[in-house]
């Protein structure tokens, strides 16, 4: 589960690279808040749907293995800030404030059934339970209550997640996962040598603020490309990983993103670490992904033709307009100063069906006709019979 996680990342970041909208701009996303949203999601996929996701996701599991894998890799994340009070108390030093919450939660439209096995699976492994929703008739409303929900549980880092319009009457089901960290150093920044410094930048230099620190416990890696220092945080169960191309050599580190992560981690050694950080706050702009996810392969699941997510709901309005993704939004922040970090994303998928609901079709009894009064539970057929002319006494 995590090698493929790993993978997405390095994948959706070479997509999102390409993007000219994103040309000269930072870029910041979740990978594992999208691989909880998009499994939870998988879960009602089926067919070529399900493989494209998983193929895309690279969920390398099958589905039963799958989504328990996600459950257990959550579980044992939210332990780490727990593991860091321990090892504190244990060591007599002073109890950070740390915090790692992994949430999810579902939105199912009112009018219409959802499978319950499908509501099992995210009720058991993410611990999602469904919270009826009416974007038939209230869309504008039930936006706003997932984005005040997505603000709630990140501590208002993540707001606006679903811009205006994302969600319209023909939405029926809409899966979001938020996460939120909070983290000190394992050493803290000294405030006072934080100094104004030199930035480079593809356009030039600009001043930042250049935090100033020794490392201890930290590590060090370095190769042709790039160098990579570890800064641990508090616990040692979390690190943050900068990785900084050496002149010149940034085009190539990005277009070898996956081997060169990989290729540093080997190498790396523990070290005592001078280092010079930039402190920052950065929040990115709530990003549809779905394009890119397109490009990657996931072009099924996006189709409304041939969509195939009728392990969600067979409910007799999907039968011919069936249930696609519409649009996977994200969005992401990340607050690194002198005692530690923070940060948040957000995940959401929304699934819509092709038209406003059931089909519909014009029948006119305005012939003979057959009729019964049936019962629906078991067949039975209470009263038949035939009426050739209404007005027969």
């Amino acid at each position: 589960m995590v090698a493929g996680n790993n993978a997405f990342a390095i994948d959706l970041y070479g997509q999102l690279r390409q993007d000219v909208a994103n040309s000269g701009k930072n870029l910041l996303f979740s990978p594992l808040s999208l691989s909880l949203a998009l499994g939870m999601t998988s879960a009602g996929a089926q067919g070529a749907t399900l493989a494209e996701m998983s193929k895309v996701m690279h969920f390398t599991l099958p589905q039963e293995q799958l989504h328990p894998a996600l459950h257990g890799l959550s579980a044992e994340l939210a332990m780490r800030p727990q593991e860091a009070r321990e090892l504190a108390k244990k060591n007599g030093t002073p109890i950070p404030d740390a915090s790692l919450n992994l949430v999810n939660s579902i939105w199912g439209d009112q009018n219409f059934t959802w499978k319950t096995s499908f509501l099992d699976v995210l009720a058991s492994t993410y611990k999602a339970d469904l919270n009826k929703a009416n974007f038939l008739a209230n869309s504008e409303t039930e936006r706003l209550k997932i984005n005040d929900w997505v603000s709630q549980q990140t501590e208002k880092r993540i707001e606006d997640l679903l811009p205006p319009e994302a969600i319209d009457k023909f939405t029926r089901f809409v899966l979001v996962n938020a996460v939120s960290l909070t983290f000190p150093w394992w050493k803290s920044f000294d405030k006072k040598a934080t100094k104004p410094g030199s930035f480079l930048t593809p356009t030039g230099t600009s001043e930042v603020p250049l935090m100033s620190g020794t490392m201890l416990p930290g590590a060090y890696a370095e190769d042709d490309l790039a160098k990579s220092g570890v800064l641990h945080l508090n616990g040692g169960g979390l690190s943050l990983v900068v990785y900084v191309p050496k002149e010149g050599k940034f085009d190539e580190f990005e277009a070898n993103l996956a081997t060169e992560i990989s290729a540093l981690k080997a190498v790396e050694k523990s070290i005592l670490l001078n280092l010079k950080l930039p402190r920052f706050k950065y929040t990115s702009p709530s990003v549809k992904l779905t394009p890119a996810l397109y490009k990657l392969g996931m072009k099924t699941p996006l189709d409304k033709h041939s969509a195939d997510f009728f392990g969600m709901s067979d409910d007799p309005a999907f039968v011919e307009n069936r249930l696609f993704i519409k649009d996977v939004f994200h969005k992401a922040m990340l607050n690194i100063d002198e005692d530690g970090l923070e940060a948040a994303a957000a995940s959401a998928v929304i699934v819509n069906s092709s038209e406003f609901g059931p089909p519909t079709r014009d029948l006119e009894v305005d012939r003979s006709f057959f009729l019964s009064i049936r019962d629906n539970a078991t067949g039975t057929l209470l009263f038949f019979g035939r009426i050739l002319d209404p007005m027969q006494p």
